[in-house]
């Protein structure tokens, strides 16, 4: 006979109405448990529960993360998204390592710029708004930033795809998440060339408390923000899309590598036209194409 020791109430808060709104008409839920074809008493609850949940909402659209035993290997169907190994914690840290080496470069990033915010204050080049008929020096300050990111990224890209030698390869071979962490210096100097609007209040308030500690906690925080709405995408679309794209691009290993490259290739032309080129040919320097509803 099993004796279950008696476990003692939690104060647990349940969802609020808002956080069960369904996002763009579908409800989505991830269980984090065993599952079947494992034996086990969980896996065949989270199945019977995922079962109902099912019958009672058919666009619910359902997901696991399933729970394994060490060295098991099981085959599991289209609802399993990810594994986790039970008693490993190594595998609990592997599926976070990706974002803890983005903030590995971002963090410091963000939060160096902030302390610097916080020292100048609003006679930060990003802070001007004197008018000027040249470049400014907060457009100055725009382009020397993001065409230094869309330099980088197009260089990744084109190395990914083998026609220039691979800058990283030397610093990659002794330290493999070296792309991870310039990936978070990329996104960290995103706050160096421009604050969007709905961080630049926030950012000019850093600047007139003269508080270095300040400014650079508020820069962090703010790029932690951006890693947990990344990672956020990221599942939403990997649940969204059920899958397609994780088969898709397993059916061949070098999808991968030509989809990464392309990525980058793209994201860096885009941000040096866009941040650089663009603004030249607005300013009058060069010629560049105007839409027609302008």
């Amino acid at each position: 006979m099993a004796i279950h020791p008696v476990i003692p109430p939690l104060n647990i808060t349940l969802p609020t109405k808002e956080a069960l709104t369904p996002q763009n008409g579908l409800v989505r839920i991830a269980f984090v448990a065993s599952a079947v074809p494992r034996r086990c008493g969980i896996a065949t609850f989270t199945a019977d529960v995922m079962a109902a949940v099912k019958a009672a909402d058919p666009t619910v659209r359902c997901s696991v993360v399933a729970i394994d035993e060490p060295n098991s290997a099981r085959a599991y169907g289209p609802e399993v998204k990810a594994r986790v190994r039970q008693r490993d914690p190594e595998s609990y840290r592997a599926a976070a390592a990706p974002l803890g080496w983005l903030a590995v470069g971002m963090v410091p990033i963000s939060a160096l710029y902030g302390a610097l915010v916080g020292l100048v204050g609003t006679h930060m080049p990003q802070y001007s708004t004197k008018a000027s008929k040249g470049i400014s020096p907060r457009t100055a300050q725009s382009m020397i930033t993001f065409g230094t990111i869309g330099l980088v990224m197009l260089v990744l890209g084109l190395a990914a795809l083998g026609l220039i030698p691979d800058p990283l390869a030397a610093v990659s071979r002794r330290f493999r998440n070296a792309p991870l962490v310039l990936m978070g210096v990329l996104i960290g100097a995103f706050l160096i060339g421009r604050p969007y609007p709905l961080f630049r209040d926030m950012f000019r308030h850093a600047a007139k408390t003269h508080n270095p500690l300040y400014g650079a906690t508020a820069f962090a925080l703010q790029s932690i923000g951006n890693i947990i709405v990344m990672a956020l995408i990221f599942l939403l679309l990997s649940w969204g899309l059920g899958g397609r794209i994780q088969r898709w691009l397993a059916a061949k290993p070098g999808r991968t590598s030509v989809v990464t490259a392309a990525a980058f290739v793209v994201a860096g032309a885009f941000t040096m036209v866009y941040w650089d080129v663009r603004v030249l040919g607005r300013l009058g320097y060069i010629w560049f194409p105007t839409p027609p509803w302008k």
